[in-house]
């Protein structure tokens, strides 16, 4: 026979776990909302600006001629 818990070990243990539970998914709806709005800043800077290839070639271009 298992030896019985008592009813507050068993409540810290679960408030632990639901504790843990609750830090998890605030860490991953952070992380979604920050790559959700990484998304929304490339698209519109995709809409009518230059690419960041276009930036970085017009940068290697400004730094080889001198400028």
């Amino acid at each position: 026979m298992q030896p019985k818990t008592s009813p507050h070990k068993r409540k810290v243990y679960v408030d632990s776990l639901f504790g843990e539970r609750v830090q998890r998914n605030k860490d991953l709806r952070a992380k979604n909302e920050a790559k959700a709005q990484a998304e929304a800043e490339a698209e519109t800077n995709s809409d009518g600006k230059e690419s960041d290839m276009e930036k970085i070639n017009r940068g290697v271009q400004v730094v080889a001629s001198g400028g």
